[in-house]
């Protein structure tokens, strides 16, 4: 009973655990195309559902295999399997997604599981004097890890994408209107595709930070990707009609900067204000007085001055064009100014 009791709640805090804080917008996703749209998938409910169902699933596993002692862990490998292969969809850019070989796979396990079982009982029926025997320290750590193992097989075999994960995140912020919560998906991590690219250039559109942190994340396929195209450039389960075109000033400045059409960023800056004055260019988002910083270099009369700034890009220039190795020297200038307009401007 003590070692049923442990292994219970290493199972029921994992999977809920796993279920909950990382696969619920995979899940999300799964019942989404599953059901063509139709249902929504609630993290919560969900989690507990399948937790409780892969429970009895391991209860009944028990009750036939009568798994005891040194291999009652195992009583829980089909109920682990399952749960790998519902968190192991792969979902493509153009909207389709399968579940790879497990279709395969799964039977092929479950066999050896029911082999495995066999010799296990037939172990069991000899080993008479370890039955009788009370529980050793032996007993306590072949379960915990075979419990460590498959733990370790459903996370190394599940949806482990990160990308996926930060752009179903970023869906599922979005689809409730929380833009703020959608920018954080994946922010500080370099890996990322034009499909994130996409719905952070529209989380921070809506939020009012475009202009702030727009170039503080990696970036993939410059402004055409600004809007979706219906096949690979398209979310998984957010409407795609809601990434209409945003006719904001800010999503026509992001644009330019991101074409690195500083005449039109700077001609769209100054339309709906005649004011030049530095106060209300200093009072413009960081990544606009970057790019103003830059324009000013092309010109022979500067219409931006700001000292602090001077001095920040003289820095990124003398770190630019260091003549040391070219791995070292790219992230040297991605760690210090990998948050600049002035890196995607010279760099991408």
């Amino acid at each position: 009973m003590p070692i049923r009791v442990v292994c219970a709640v290493l199972f029921l805090c994992f999977t809920f655990g796993f279920l909950y804080f990382y696969q619920a917008d995979v899940l999300m996703a799964t019942q989404h195309l599953l059901s063509g749209g139709k249902t929504h998938y609630d993290r919560t409910i969900g989690a507990i559902l399948i937790t409780a169902a892969l429970y009895m699933l391991h209860l009944a596993v028990l009750g036939a295999t009568k798994l005891t002692r040194h291999a009652h862990a195992l009583s829980y490998f089909p109920s682990l399997l399952a749960l790998t292969v519902l968190t192991g969809i792969h979902i493509h850019n153009d909207g389709t997604f399968d579940y790879g070989y497990w279709w395969l796979a799964a039977p092929v396990l479950l066999v050896l599981f029911i082999v495995a079982v066999i010799l296990i009982r037939q172990w069991q029926q000899f080993d008479r004097k370890s039955s009788l025997a009370p529980f050793t320290a032996a007993s306590w750590w072949q379960n915990l890890m075979l419990m460590a193992a498959m733990f370790l097989f459903v996370g190394f075999f599940s949806n482990h994408d990160d990308v996926m994960h930060y752009r179903l995140r970023a869906e599922s912020c979005m689809l409730h209107r929380n833009y703020q919560e959608a920018v954080l998906a994946g922010k500080g991590a370099l890996a990322t595709d034009s499909n994130l690219t996409m719905l952070r250039i529209h989380a921070l559109a809506r939020s009012h930070q475009l202009g702030e942190h727009l170039f503080e994340y990696p970036i993939v396929g410059g402004s055409a990707v600004m809007m979706p195209d219906s096949f690979n450039l398209r979310p998984v389960f957010f409407p795609i009609y809601r990434l209409v075109k945003y006719p904001t000033r800010d999503f026509r400045l992001g644009r330019h900067l991101l074409d690195r059409n500083l005449d039109a960023f700077v001609a769209e800056l100054m339309r709906d204000s005649a004011a030049t004055d530095s106060a209300f260019l200093d009072n413009q988002p960081k990544h606009y007085r970057e790019a103003l910083m830059l324009y000013n270099r092309r010109k022979a009369k500067p219409i931006y001055d700001n000292p602090t700034l001077e001095a920040d890009y003289e820095d990124f220039l003398k770190i630019y064009r260091e003549k040391t190795d070219a791995r070292t020297h790219h992230s040297h200038l991605r760690d210090v100014y990998g948050n600049t307009y002035w890196y995607y401007y010279f760099t991408k």
